[in-house]
């Protein structure tokens, strides 16, 4: 089960790098804190996943369940506020 969650954390990690990397190579602009808010969701969700998993694995599953609660939703809040800006930006320009 290990192998396969590793498995998938590259692959979205790896799709995420490839669609950022196509998006500044376009000209397109991230301003600073879109990058540190950004950084700080993508941290929360990795970190919730991780519990989640971990938790699963010792048997936890109300544990899992609301350690992604608290601390993964979070991190899809912080992303989804910096893909908003981000668009909104890309709509006046």
């Amino acid at each position: 089960m290990w192998e396969f969650m590793f498995f998938v954390f590259g692959l979205v990690f790896g799709v995420a790098g490839l669609l950022l990397f196509q998006a500044v190579r376009r000209g397109t602009s991230i301003s600073w804190y879109e990058w540190l808010l950004g950084v700080i969701g993508v941290a929360l969700l990795f970190l919730g996943v991780w519990h989640f998993f971990a938790s699963l694995r010792e048997l936890e599953t109300g544990a899992g369940g609301l350690g992604f609660a608290i601390i993964g939703l979070p991190g899809l809040i912080l992303l989804a506020v910096v893909w908003q800006l981000w668009r909104r930006r890309q709509a006046t320009s």
